[in-house]
């Protein structure tokens, strides 16, 4: 038998005026709380091919850029996948990389 289809909900908003959220929710089957407790450690997979890595690199890239990720899920009731991130005013952010972009004007040169 076919699957029935499962809708998937992308939203992004600002929280707390300094950070960044996306959000993608499904209102699919959800995951059981024995399997939601270990998905994001490393190398635990629940499929015959996986790494298990896949969640455990997003929640350890979101907190070397100071944010967190949540995966949040009731069997039967659909999952939420939430990305955390700090929003970096303008000012700081052409601090940080104006001095990348001078590095590779000069790696550009040298070629």
């Amino acid at each position: 038998s076919k699957p029935s289809a499962v809708q998937l909900t992308i939203s992004v908003s600002r929280q707390d005026g300094n950070q960044l959220q996306i959000s993608l929710a499904d209102d699919g089957s959800g995951i059981e709380s024995k399997v939601l407790d270990n998905l994001q450690e490393p190398f635990f997979t629940t499929k015959a091919q996986g790494t298990g890595l896949g969640l455990a690199v997003v929640r350890a890239v979101a907190h070397a850029h100071h944010g967190y990720f949540e995966l949040l899920s009731n069997p039967g009731e659909g999952t939420n996948a939430v990305l955390t991130l700090p929003i970096m005013p303008a000012a700081v952010l052409s601090a940080k990389t104006s001095g990348q972009s001078e590095v590779l004007k000069e790696r550009l040169n040298e070629s």
